[in-house]
């Protein structure tokens, strides 16, 4: 790459730090259920976004988050090796401001739980399509599964954190009677 380009692609990556930085990083953390090793991995994810400019720059977002995907599945193996505790989430959206700072509490360790139960790529999917927002393209590409795998994990993710979510709220509600 000549030196006249480095300015150009500075700029691109600076941007692409401002748009995916917090993203990524919620994305990571829910993958993760760490919220210091999510940020460790997104930083590291950009990062070699940036050292492989070359291969990225077609489409640096996409590269990104395939590297953040797989860079997150690696932490994933060597905690399945060699167990630790993990910390909660921290990070999860906060789509109901009405509610009490103890009920955000307790619904957002419900979905953390829930989710926690979901198999790697129904989780990975869920992450993706509704924290991220990608389209079902979108999060094929980044997964590189076919769409129609994204469909029916959605579904199958769908269904089974609909159920966990119940279950949960009836245990909360038999023991609080």
């Amino acid at each position: 790459m000549s030196q006249s380009s480095r300015p150009d692609r500075d700029a691109l990556f600076e941007d692409l730090i401002r748009e995916m930085g917090a993203p990524m990083n919620r994305a990571a953390t829910v993958l993760l259920r760490d919220p210091s090793m999510a940020k460790d991995v997104a930083q590291e994810a950009l990062l070699r976004t940036y050292t492989h400019w070359s291969r990225a720059q077609s489409n640096p977002k996409a590269y990104a988050w395939v590297t953040l995907i797989n860079l997150c599945r690696d932490q994933q193996r060597r905690r399945f090796r060699r167990p630790q505790d993990v910390t909660e989430i921290s990070e999860l959206p906060d789509g109901a401001s009405q509610l009490s700072m103890a009920d955000r509490i307790v619904n957002r360790l419900e979905l953390e739980r829930a989710l926690g139960l979901l198999p790697r790529q129904q989780r990975e999917v869920v992450v993706l399509r509704y924290l991220i927002g990608m389209s079902v393209k979108e999060a094929a590409d980044v997964l590189k599964i076919p769409e129609g795998t994204i469909k029916s994990a959605t579904n199958r993710a769908l269904a089974a954190l609909r159920n966990t979510l119940e279950d949960i709220y009836q245990e909360v509600h038999i023991h609080v009677d």
